[in-house]
């Protein structure tokens, strides 16, 4: 399986200046960055660390214009990546695997090798029924995609006219259960269902370990995308975790195609009932006697960083919570007398756009060192922090009140809002760690 490729500082000379790098830059959706490396005279087919092009990026993180912008500007549409997991991946390998159907539309439109392999002998279509995504399937299709076994089973039998594919994939086999029935139907692995809230059909990817037994009670880690995600890239990122620390991954999906979690009410242009959506699911997890209602954890990426602090302030049902690579909103995230004590650990680079905090019209973010203030003072943890490093460029500075309640910042050195993916699974360890000593007294 592919992993996602970070970006970070301009080792591989990719630009000059403050800022992000032109791969940084692609990833983030930065579309004005962007175009200002290519005025200054970056290769748009510059390799970072493993072969990955700007394109890959752009590809990964679904924004087409971005997409449209470099294959303009002369960039390799089959760029493939020369080292590591990402071996033979192209971008439309990229767009396919992460669902993002306008940027596979764009991609293929513009004469990407619908049929290539990677390097584990995999096509886009191949990556499309893994990750059971019936729409970019259907597109593939449409376009003459075809799975591997296809393709060799052609090479081997040219002299048959016809071509017998397989079906597309049927997501929703499930749609009349309620989601408590949903639930009860589990089993071992990926499952993925939908849920109605407040008018609006919303997606649980649930992972449940190898081991997964309806007799046991399991701890379980909601995990929250960035804004303009969805919620296969948090559910692909943790859960690998499932059968090492034995517990269920659920990564949710904000409300499409808006993508943002509503962090703070009156801020984005369309407001959904979020907090209700996620007490929703935890209520029927435990009523359905699949979770342990001690050990219910959160952790979320940017947005869903943003909203983990809004959990941690309004709802009691959390033992711990991990937000990473985000601001807390002054006002909007301060404890207050109805808020419970709760371990909160923050990951974020040094260098990330929130970590000294920014102020708008809309809205004040806090400062990293000022949101652990304010926590550590709430959950009475002493001044005095115990410092680990974690490698050269990772440290921990834990906070604890003598209850055991403890407030912890994760640093990460040199580390814009995208960490690179070795120090991201370092702080993902550490944070699950943190996490799961962790019991909801309450």
């Amino acid at each position: 399986m592919k992993v996602l490729i970070p970006i970070v500082i301009g080792l591989v000379v990719v630009g000059c200046g403050p800022g992000p790098s032109i791969h940084e830059a692609a990833a983030e959706g930065n579309i004005k960055r962007v175009k200002q490396h290519l005025v200054e005279g970056v290769d748009v087919n510059a390799k970072f660390k493993d072969g990955w092009t700007p394109l890959h990026m752009a590809a990964e993180g679904g924004h087409r214009e971005i997409v449209d912008l470099l294959i303009a500007k002369g960039a390799d549409i089959n760029a493939t990546a020369g080292a590591g997991d990402g071996v033979g991946w192209t971008p439309l390998h990229e767009a396919a695997e992460e669902g993002h159907k306008k940027v596979v539309e764009l991609l293929i439109l513009k004469g990407a090798d619908i049929n290539v392999k990677n390097g584990d002998g995999r096509t886009p279509l191949d990556l499309a029924f893994k990750h059971k995504n019936a729409e970019i399937a259907d597109i593939l299709r449409k376009h003459g995609g075809k799975k591997s076994g296809e393709l060799k089973a052609e090479k081997e039998t040219p002299s048959k006219g016809e071509d017998k594919t397989s079906p597309s994939i049927v997501l929703e086999a499930k749609a009349p259960d309620t989601l408590a029935a949903q639930l009860v139907a589990l089993s071992p692995g990926i499952n993925e269902i939908k849920v109605e809230h407040d008018g609006r059909s919303r997606r649980l990817i649930i992972t449940a370990p190898k081991t997964f037994s309806r007799q046991n009670l399991y701890p379980i880690l909601f995990c929250f995308h960035g804004a303009g995600g969805k919620a296969d890239g948090p559910s692909k990122r943790w859960s690998p975790h499932t059968d090492k620390r034995d517990l269920i991954v659920i990564s949710a999906e904000a409300v499409q195609p808006l993508a943002k979690w509503n962090f703070r009410d009156k801020f984005h242009a369309e407001e959904h009932d979020d907090v209700g959506f996620i007490l929703k699911v935890v209520e029927a997890l435990v009523g359905s006697r699949l979770a342990d209602p001690k050990t219910i954890y959160a952790t979320g990426h940017s947005s869903g960083g943003l909203f983990c602090y809004r959990l941690a302030k309004e709802v009691a049902v959390f033992a711990a919570l991990s937000p990473m690579s985000c601001g807390m909103v002054k006002g909007a995230h301060d404890p207050d007398e109805k808020t419970k004590f709760v371990p909160i650990l923050q990951v974020i680079g040094d260098q990330d756009k929130s970590f000294n905090g920014s102020s708008n019209p809309k809205v004040t973010m806090y400062s990293a060192a000022k949101r652990i203030d304010v926590w550590r003072k709430f959950n009475r943890c002493g001044p005095d922090p115990v410092v680990i490093e974690k490698g050269k460029e990772i440290m921990v500075y834990t906070y604890a009140s003598q209850s055991g309640i403890e407030v912890v910042l994760c640093k990460v050195k040199d580390q814009g809002h995208i960490i690179r993916r070795d120090l991201r699974d370092i702080a993902d360890s550490v944070a699950l760690d943190f996490l799961l000593k962790h019991k909801n007294t309450k």
